[in-house]
């Protein structure tokens, strides 16, 4: 049987990647039961989440420094392997200040990875199978992370075994990076935008995924949590978490194809509003759970999860077109910065009105976007549809090195600090 030429070059990276977001997305929701076990209150796992996405910053920052300084095979193994090992702690110490610190380390380990993982495929592909590729790691984005919340179903979150699969399939994801004959590319350092300069570059777009950080964050958070103060058991919770990540990974495509039809922020406003329609069946506890519960979760997940891609597209509207990557790399910091504010936020409101206020804070923020969006209407136009970039989908877990509307060497053409 003859293999591939995509699966072939690029297989053995994919399939650590796998591994990577199977153990992540098992962690993610793990802790959130485990949490509810162990009689954290809200507000307290909402701390240890947020030293997740605070973490998740700081590797995003530091890791192109480190993949430069030793290479990539190197960097993915110590971070791999630091990220097991986090995964087996925390059930040894069950308390607040140890799992922030864990899930810190745990974070700035994930973003690193990934990120040593989409700048190899980066610098590798060819500009002919850039697009290809990049909607092969958007399905398998979604598609493991989804898969990963029935983990939860193997053995009983109150244990151990969890973690340890989780921290198996951690480890894993060394192995075919170990193995793979193809060569990693030749670090190179990468520039960034200051944030002034991100602003003038996209006020909608510096604001929005500040915004779609803080809700998408205590979502990822606290969702779990959440659903068990709304009385699911654990196939319920994976479950409803899994149809909000297959709504979002759905709806990618024809939301996509829309904004590039037409100015894009009334796209992102009127995602605002869908999703803060959405919520509210949620925020007013009107939904028992079964079928309307999870078609709702489906369709709440295809707002949510397509408004980080869709301002992501509308600030590369108006970079320079060198520099789609250095601009979405920037606003991941500035959706990171959202994503560990939001947790602290909603785990406080959950303890003071119960699991719906996770929803509720969903649309109090979400009608944020909806009113910034709309004064920035007025302030400037939309730009001429021969001058759009394209909307490129965004995978539910990435750094923002793959991008089919950028070249593999690096890009030109913006002013720096």
């Amino acid at each position: 049987m003859t293999i591939p030429p995509m699966v072939r070059r690029y297989g053995a990276l994919l399939a650590s990647a796998a591994f990577l977001l199977a153990g992540n997305a098992l962690q993610n929701t793990l802790l959130g039961v485990r949490a509810t076990i162990d009689g954290f209150d809200a507000a307290a796992f909402g701390l240890t989440m947020a030293g997740f996405f605070g973490g998740y910053v700081a590797g995003a920052l530091a890791g192109p420094t480190l993949i430069e300084r030793v290479g990539h095979i190197r960097v993915f193994a110590v971070l791999a392997t630091t990220a097991s090992a986090a995964a087996l702690a925390h059930p040894l110490f069950p308390d607040v200040i140890a799992w922030t610190l864990l899930r810190l380390a745990t974070g700035a380990c994930v973003a690193g990875l990934l990120l040593v993982v989409e700048s190899w495929l980066n610098g590798t592909v060819a500009n002919a199978d850039r697009g290809r590729l990049l909607s092969a790691y958007f399905f398998l984005n979604y598609g493991v992370t989804a898969a990963a919340q029935y983990f939860l179903l193997l053995a009983p979150a109150s244990g151990f075994e969890l973690f340890i699969l989780a921290s198996v399939l951690l480890s894993l994801a060394v192995a075919p990076v170990g193995l793979t004959t193809q060569a990693a590319p030749t670090p190179t350092a990468r520039r960034r935008l200051s944030l002034k300069r991100l602003y003038a570059v996209s006020p909608m777009a510096v604001v929005g995924c500040f915004v779609v950080g803080v809700t998408n964050g205590a979502f990822w958070a606290l969702g779990p949590v959440a659903a068990i103060g709304l009385g699911l058991d654990a196939a319920s919770v994976s479950l409803f978490m899994s149809a909000t990540i297959v709504g979002g990974m759905l709806a990618q495509a024809p939301v996509g194809r829309l904004s590039d039809k037409m100015d894009r922020r009334w796209v992102i406003v009127s995602g605002a509003v869908g999703l803060s329609l959405t919520a509210a069946p949620f925020a007013a506890g009107a939904l028992d759970f079964g079928p309307l519960f999870v078609a709702a979760a489906v369709v709440m997940g295809g707002f949510m999860f397509t408004q980080y891609a869709l301002c992501i597209a509308h600030a590369n509207d108006f970079a320079a077109p060198g520099d789609f990557v250095v601009v979405s790399s920037g606003l991941l910091i500035v959706f990171g910065v959202g994503a560990a504010i939001g947790p602290l936020a909603a785990g406080v409101a959950i303890d003071a009105f119960g699991p719906q206020a996770l929803f509720a804070h969903i649309i109090a923020f979400s009608v944020v976007n909806v009113l910034f969006g709309l004064w920035r209407m007025t302030a400037r136009l939309a730009p001429a549809r021969d001058q759009v970039a394209g909307f490129a989908p965004a995978p539910v877990n990435s750094a923002p090195a793959l991008d089919p509307r950028a070249a593999a060497e690096p890009p030109q053409g913006v002013e720096r600090d």
